[in-house]
């Protein structure tokens, strides 16, 4: 019998290298999450330590089948047991796993919740408690996401909205023209060429009315730089965009067609917070093809938890633009 011990940044990493050192019968004998030794135990996130064996000579046979469930079957209770490291991380002060699970239920990753648990340890030390450790946290949090870079039309002169269907990508850019329009003073038109569905025309028609912009409307990529043209002296102009599914090539071509046609162009991705975080990033990669600058984060008013946003932000390395919380224009962001 064949048994090592393997030390890890997590478990899918460590089953790699089980797999690649000792092949696919290896079982799992025990998984545990431990402290690196000494000063860097309290610096850097915690590792799984992983032991497997192999019987030394397995020959095939009969016993195949029942060989490979057991190997599946104790795979799976490592995992489960991972999970449940987790969710109770031993190697953390009370105050602080209790701030940690807090972080997960709030669906931000592993990765994520344990470097911000790691930054609050190594600031306040052990010693401390869940009232130092939640102020130390949120300061953690807001320096985490960054400055929000909002739009600064003394830069940039032209602003795209994408972002898949749903999201909201009309009524924000409502709100954004009628913030600076109204409050800023400033000469606004809006430009759409998401022009799928009449319902999003008539909505932002009736945006444009109600603010005092004008709006044009596109069809071709052709078409937006005639009318970038026509606005080419003014402060700012929107360029709405139909939403696009990130899965379907053809439309982010598309949609990369319109982009290009806009020139120098300021692009804001749009995602719900009601988005599951795999699916969210899966959205921002696919997105990269087409280009942008900023992310959005829409619906918070529809979800109870948050961690997606922090989540990206670190994942992209996308700034954080803005958040809206409601439908009301030109409140609510």
């Amino acid at each position: 019998m064949k048994v090592r011990t393997y030390t890890a940044a997590n478990l899918t990493e460590a089953m790699a290298r089980i797999r690649e050192d000792l092949g696919g019968e290896a079982v799992i004998i025990s998984s545990r999450r431990v402290r690196r030794q000494g000063l860097r135990g309290y610096l850097y996130p915690s590792v799984v330590e992983v032991t497997a064996a192999v019987e030394e000579g397995r020959s095939g046979g009969g016993g195949e089948g029942k060989d490979q469930l057991s190997v599946e079957v104790a795979s799976l209770k490592a995992v489960v047991n991972d999970l449940a490291m987790r969710l109770a991380p031993s190697s953390y002060p009370e105050w602080l796993g209790g701030l940690h699970r807090k972080l997960l239920e709030q669906r931000m990753t592993e990765e994520t919740s344990a470097k911000l648990a790691e930054r609050v340890l190594a600031e306040i030390g052990a010693r401390g408690d869940r009232e130092a450790g939640l102020r130390c946290l949120e300061k953690t949090i807001v320096e985490a996401l960054g400055r929000a870079k909002v739009i600064r039309p003394e830069t940039t002169r032209r602003i795209a909205l994408v972002g898949p269907t749903g999201v909201g990508k009309t009524t924000t850019l409502a709100k954004l023209a009628a913030r600076f329009a109204l409050t800023g003073g400033l000469r606004v038109a809006v430009v759409t060429a998401d022009t799928y569905r009449v319902a999003a025309i008539d909505q932002l028609k009736t945006y444009a009315e109600i603010i005092g912009v004008p709006l044009e409307v596109v069809f071709t990529p052709a078409e937006l730089r005639e009318a970038l043209v026509k606005y080419a002296q003014w402060d700012l102009v929107f360029i709405d965009t139909a939403g696009r599914s990130p899965l379907n090539r053809m439309q982010m071509s598309e949609l990369k067609g319109f982009l290009e046609a806009a020139g120098p162009v300021e692009v804001h991705l749009l995602l719900a917070a009601t988005t599951r975080y795999q699916d969210a990033l899966e959205t921002a990669r696919r997105y990269e093809e087409v280009g942008y600058h900023r992310l959005v984060f829409t619906k918070l008013d529809e979800s109870t938890v948050f961690g997606l946003i922090p989540n990206l932000v670190l994942a992209t390395r996308k700034p954080l633009a803005y958040f809206t919380t409601g439908q009301r224009v030109p409140d609510d962001i």
